[in-house]
């Protein structure tokens, strides 16, 4: 996993759905790269959108990514303000998809999004998690959309507070 990666989507495009998971996501793979403390942080907006237990969830599914991924997985920096990190990538993007996909019963999608980015047993062991995280948005009425392709950029990688994990870079 990796800090950052070009992209040509603003966040502002997103509905706070989105916005939510692309944070969370940022703010997740930052604590864990720089080995600082983010449950409290996480649990404290998501108790505020009435989700809290979604917590633990993106902790299951954010670890799995980082110790077993085989794939180079970019999530932009939470604390960058530059025009490349306030843009969605194409892992955040995915990322959406994927849980959207959750939310509407397609799990075959979503298993595609997470075979890509995982060895098959580590795939099912992640979707469990990914699935109760959309589960706790879509109660508290969180619903979310895919991010269609052309609306994020492929860019590469490390223009901005990139750092890896286990090989990996991570936005």
């Amino acid at each position: 996993m990796s800090m950052s990666e070009s992209s040509v989507a603003p966040m502002a495009n997103l509905s706070y759905g989105q916005r939510l998971v692309v944070w969370t996501a940022r703010c997740w793979v930052h604590g864990y790269m720089n080995r600082c403390p983010v449950f409290q942080l996480l649990h404290d907006i998501y108790l505020d959108v009435g989700a809290p237990e979604a917590v633990a969830e993106v902790d299951a599914f954010f670890s799995t990514l980082a110790t077993s991924g085989r794939a180079r997985l970019s999530f932009g920096d939470p604390g960058c303000r530059c025009e490349t990190c306030r843009s969605v990538g194409e892992c955040e993007a995915k990322l959406v998809t994927c849980l959207a996909s959750l939310q509407k019963g397609c799990h075959t999608r979503a298993t595609g999004i997470l075979d890509r980015w995982l060895p098959a047993t580590a795939a099912q062991t992640a979707l469990i998690p990914a699935r109760r995280w959309s589960i706790a948005l879509f109660a508290q009425n969180l619903l979310l959309e895919t991010i269609p392709r052309g609306f994020h950029d492929d860019g590469p990688a490390g223009l901005c507070g990139t750092q890896e994990i286990a090989g990996r870079s991570v936005h």
